[in-house]
């Protein structure tokens, strides 16, 4: 998956009226805080599947039965390849194979910071307010309140903001401008139950899939 993902949050119920837009930002925010306490990981950048490094490129050959595997591993060396631009990895050559360069890549010291669960992490999301909420009935008959809100991104490290054009060539230009402006917003969907509304959804901003 291309993206960038706002950090997901967890499920809860709130009670919201036409009003309650404060409320809302203050319960986004709260959650926000309780997953990244240390204001580390509102943003990540996921990089593969794999979770241990030091990490040997792999040859693969496109055919009829393999496209899917072909093009997430050429997505995986494209990435390795960029963010040892940016200097999270190391990276030697150390083969060739059908005319294609083998490399085996480690994580420097950079980017052992900031690798957290396959997506390298960073920053704290702050939500500034709430700008939009619709009440639509779903396609399997449930009250829907969709929110609209708008947020900000505190504590953007050098290795981001220095190496711009080399993450938008990796997760799109849409990621590029949040990043600049460190600022952007999401869509969070609430579903009416009992007790209020419950959020269903985690914040996460796509730019595709493979």
């Amino acid at each position: 998956m291309k993206n960038i993902l706002i950090m997901s949050l967890c499920l809860f119920t709130i009670l919201l009226t036409g009003c309650d837009s404060a409320n809302i930002k203050r319960q986004l925010q709260e959650n926000h805080d309780k997953l990244n306490p240390n204001g580390d990981r509102g943003i990540c950048l996921y990089l593969g599947d794999l979770k241990n490094y030091p990490y040997t490129t792999k040859y693969m050959e496109k055919n009829e039965y393999n496209e899917r595997m072909f093009y997430g591993n050429d997505r995986f060396k494209k990435r390795l390849a960029g963010f040892s631009e940016i200097g999270m990895f190391t990276r030697e050559k150390v083969a060739e194979e059908y005319g294609e360069d083998i490399y085996r890549y480690d994580l420097t010291d950079l980017g052992t910071k900031y690798l957290k669960s396959n997506n390298f992490c960073f920053g704290r999301v702050t939500v500034t307010g709430v700008n939009k909420l619709d009440v639509v009935t779903d396609s399997i008959g449930r009250t829907t309140k969709m929110v609209r809100f708008q947020f900000e991104i505190e504590n953007v490290p050098v290795w981001v903001t220095t190496n711009l054009p080399i993450i938008a060539q990796l997760y799109g230009e849409g990621v590029q401008r949040i990043l600049t402006k460190n600022e952007g917003s999401s869509l969070m969907r609430f579903i009416k139950v009992e007790s209020g509304w419950s959020m269903q959804e985690g914040v996460i901003i796509q730019y595709g899939y493979y």
